[in-house]
């Protein structure tokens, strides 16, 4: 799976039917080849972390109304980036949580 150029998944039915669970870590080994992902209209959840060193052109994850967190660039930029209907740009739930805690204390 190391060399998908591109990955197709759009189920735009109206019956809540799709891929559902969060993008997958493992999917970061698949930077050097993908150039484009379709997940519009599914039920994922999460970030989108494991693109973000993916050379994208093409991007589609609309209508993933589970999405969240920070937008890598190589998604934000790439032909077709549409957050509609998603929660990217806002903090995952918790998120917010562990970066307080990963933070230095205060200096007195």
């Amino acid at each position: 799976m190391e060399s998908l150029r591109e990955l197709e998944a759009e189920y735009n039915d109206g019956e809540g039917t799709g891929l559902t669970g969060s993008v997958p870590r493992e999917w970061v080994r698949l930077s050097d080849t993908l150039s484009a992902i379709l997940l519009a209209g599914n039920s994922l959840e999460g970030d989108l972390y494991p693109l973000g060193p993916a050379a994208l052109v093409r991007v589609s994850v609309h209508d993933n109304p589970g999405l969240c967190g920070m937008v890598p660039s190589s998604v934000r930029w790439a032909k077709g980036f549409n957050p509609h209907n998603t929660a990217l740009g806002r903090p995952c739930p918790g998120e917010d949580l562990r970066a307080l805690d990963a933070a230095p204390p205060p200096a007195p």
